[in-house]
């Protein structure tokens, strides 16, 4: 029944749809790029269609080759599931995480040596980008962490984590707010009338006169860098209790008003379906979860 199948290149496939980099593909089945080109044409012969679209800056799966992928690595994933689980040895082990800027710099990273103790086996690869990918093309990808209202259709959601959005500055310029405006720091469309979770949807919740008193904007492309500027105190910064809890635990930021604030959207984690039973996967959602909801411990 299965002796047709060309399990060699299948495996090449798999790995060069999964990566979408042949070099990447070839280093981890320890054969050169070229030779994982030649296995993935093997396959589309014995298939008869195109797995591949070749695009001018790399390629993407084509329709057939997104099915194909999506069953034959959940195929893998079950033998590899079953190998960690019969097996008296420990198997090596990664998993992808694709994570926004601002939440892998001041959320995942501080917490992540908790995962590393409990499973020094799995290495963690993080990717940080503004624009969430999508998991159907990025196949590499093993979870993806994002804004809760990201369209998740065609993927399992896991852990949510929740937020408000509250106004922090460092003690000085939280101080100095009380009695004469301070620079306020945003974001693209945070001074914006029409952002309902903006700066002017949070000064009309608090009755504040900084609009009429003329405050002075400094806008920043990046939530990095507007966390990063409020901590060396050049204003006050609207921004999630998620994101900034270590920097208020550790006495560089404190809210200003901490009676007003905004929902805030949250985040969450994602994958596509099958990719979670992949035990390196599991075991960090699995963490994820946890860290969703504890409290964060003092160092």
């Amino acid at each position: 029944m299965f002796a047709a199948f060309p399990v060699a290149a299948l495996r090449a496939y798999e790995a060069l749809a999964r990566t979408l980099n042949a070099k990447e593909a070839g280093s981890e089945l320890g054969v050169t790029p070229s030779a994982i080109y030649h296995q993935v044409r093997q396959v589309e012969e014995w298939l008869g269609v195109p797995l591949f679209l070749r695009k001018h800056r790399g390629m993407e799966l084509s329709d057939a080759g997104q099915r194909f992928y999506g069953v034959l690595h959940s195929a893998f994933l079950d033998i590899a599931v079953c190998v960690s689980e019969i097996s008296p040895a420990p198997q090596p082990s990664s998993v992808r995480i694709s994570v926004p800027p601002a939440f892998a710099e001041f959320w995942l990273v501080p917490r992540l040596d908790t995962f590393q103790r409990r499973h020094p086996e799995v290495a963690l690869r993080l990717e940080t980008v503004v624009e969430p990918p999508d998991l159907n093309r990025e196949a590499h990808i093993d979870v993806l962490i994002c804004d809760i209202d990201r369209d998740a259709a065609g993927l399992v959601r896991h852990a949510e984590l929740t937020e408000d959005i509250g106004v922090y500055g460092s003690p000085s310029q939280v101080a100095r707010a009380s009695y004469v405006p301070s620079a306020l720091l945003a974001l693209p469309g945070q001074a914006s009338a029409q952002d309902a979770s903006g700066w002017y949807a949070w000064i009309a919740a608090a009755r504040e006169t900084w609009l009429e008193d003329g405050v002075a904007w400094r806008e920043y492309p990046l939530q990095t860098l507007a966390i990063q500027a409020a901590i060396a105190g050049q204003g006050l910064i609207l921004a999630s209790t998620a994101l900034v809890s270590d920097s208020v635990a550790q006495g560089r930021l404190m809210p200003y008003r901490p009676d007003v604030t905004l929902a805030g959207k949250g985040y969450t984690s994602l994958t596509l379906p099958g990719r979670e039973r992949h035990p390196p996967a599991r075991m960090f959602l699995d963490w994820l979860s946890e860290a969703f909801t504890a409290p964060r411990q003092g160092r």
